[in-house]
Order: C-alpha cells, then sequence, then structure tokens
C-alpha cells in the first residue's frame, strides 16, 4: 500500500510515481495543499490502451498524460470514476483530447447535477471541514 505522504501540493511540477506493477502506477493527489483530504490517481498499461482510475486532480493528470506519452505513446482509453466526488474524477478534462470512455456508476450525473445545485452550501461546508475559506465557484464543477 502506498504512503500517505503530507504536504503535496496541489499543482506539483512533477509526479511521486509509486510503481505497483510493470503496468500499474498510483500517485498521490491533494485539494489545496491540505492534509486533511488526499485522493489517489491510478493508471494500467493495458495492450488495448490505458486505463485511468480516479482522474482527481487537473494538473496530476496532465503529467500523467505526459508520463503515459514518456511510457509508451499509448491514449487514455477508459476512465473509471469509483465515486462522482471532485477529488476523483476533477481531473479528466485532461485526456478529454484522448476521447476515452467513461464507466462510472449510472447514477453519476445526476450526483454531479445535485453537487451544481447545492454548490454553495458544499462550499460553505467544506471550508468549515478543511479550515480554508474555499472561493465562490469551485465547490461543485462539472
Amino acid at each position: 500500500m502506498m504512503e500517505r505522504k503530507r504536504g503535496l501540493p496541489s499543482a506539483p511540477d512533477r509526479l511521486d510515481i509509486e510503481q505497483v506493477t510493470d503496468d500499474i502506477k498510483i500517485v498521490q493527489n491533494t485539494i489545496a495543499g491540505q492534509d486533511a483530504h488526499v485522493s489517489y490517481t491510478g493508471w494500467v498499461n493495458t495492450s488495448d490502451g490505458v486505463v485511468v482510475i480516479d482522474p482527481g486532480n487537473y494538473r496530476v493528470c496532465n503529467l500523467i498524460k505526459e508520463e503515459i506519452k514518456k511510457e509508451n505513446g499509448q491514449k487514455v482509453k477508459y476512465l473509471i470514476y469509483t465515486h462522482a466526488h471532485v477529488d476523483h474524477i476533477g481531473g479528466a478534462a485532461a485526456f478529454s483530447d484522448q476521447n476515452p470512455q467513461v464507466i462510472a456508476h449510472q447514477n453519476a450525473i445526476e450526483r454531479l447535477d445535485r453537487y451544481t445545485l447545492t454548490a454553495e452550501h458544499i462550499r460553505l461546508i467544506n471550508s468549515i471541514q478543511f479550515h480554508f475559506d474555499i472561493p465562490r465557484g469551485l465547490a461543485a464543477r462539472r
């Protein structure tokens, strides 16, 4: 299991990759540098293309995209969302030019729509939970 690191930048300039096997890699994400909350993004190189699991941070996913290009030049064929929280799917747009197939729960879009409707409430609750003021407009984006 990957050791949880503290103090990670939300916009790193390089990846700290944990290699699980030759074909499976994981990196840790953070949100606004908070140690209280982190997620992980993994990717699997297959003969069919690359599968990215929980593309959680846009900057991290751009670096992953560069890493995949260096490794094998394959395109990301699938994005798997374990659930529809922004810290788990926020970086998906980094791969949009590759037109990957998204695999998610059937209610993921409905959940994201609900986040849009309750964005101001979520922003307030998250600001309290994570002990910093989250700017308006960042609480829920689709």
